[in-house]
């Protein structure tokens, strides 16, 4: 998925307000949660680094993604390099990154080279594991059964990992989903 769908795709996670109405969220709780799904354009355009056709960098690079949050994944407010990687967010406290050669997304401990999981074969895989992850963690945040459920969460880890790029990418969704 390119970084134009993800935007588009990201605002069509949140259910239905009256699904968190019936789960008890006031109004004021619904846009709060609402925000975490909105990416707005910058009014400075600009990238240190160019990749080409990296749709992650070019996220980064054309939008305020301070709101957007995912499970514990969160994005930069711009591109740093380190060593050969592209830092562009951060999944708890450790970083996630492209590297710059393979193009691979990985989770890199914090301050560190250490490779701790790989995430996605590509920024165009990564986009759609957690635009997939997104949806799921959104239902589960007011279906208790659903969040509680291990089965359910390891059917979605390996979901999310063959659309990532495959069997290696299962840690790092698995751990996303708390398992």
């Amino acid at each position: 998925m390119n970084h134009q769908d993800f935007v588009s795709r990201l605002r069509n996670v949140p259910l239905d307000k009256t699904v968190y109405e019936l789960a008890g969220m006031n109004e004021k709780e619904i846009d709060a949660n609402n925000k975490r799904f909105l990416c707005l354009k910058k009014a400075n355009l600009s990238t240190d680094y160019n990749l080409g056709d990296d749709e992650i960098v070019r996220l980064v690079s054309e939008f305020d993604l301070s709101n957007i949050e995912i499970g514990m994944i969160t994005f930069s407010k711009s591109i740093v390099k380190r060593e050969d990687y592209l830092l562009f967010g951060k999944f708890e406290t450790d970083d996630l990154g492209i590297n710059t050669i393979s193009k691979e997304i990985i989770m890199l401990e914090q301050f560190s080279v250490h490779i701790l999981y790989p995430a996605a074969k590509n920024s165009l895989t990564f986009l759609d594991s957690i635009i997939f992850i997104a949806s799921f963690l959104e239902k589960g945040g007011i279906d208790f059964n659903l969040y509680e459920n291990e089965e359910a969460n390891l059917v979605v880890a390996e979901e999310a990992s063959e659309i990532a790029g495959g069997e290696k990418y299962f840690y790092f969704y698995r751990m996303m989903l708390g398992f």
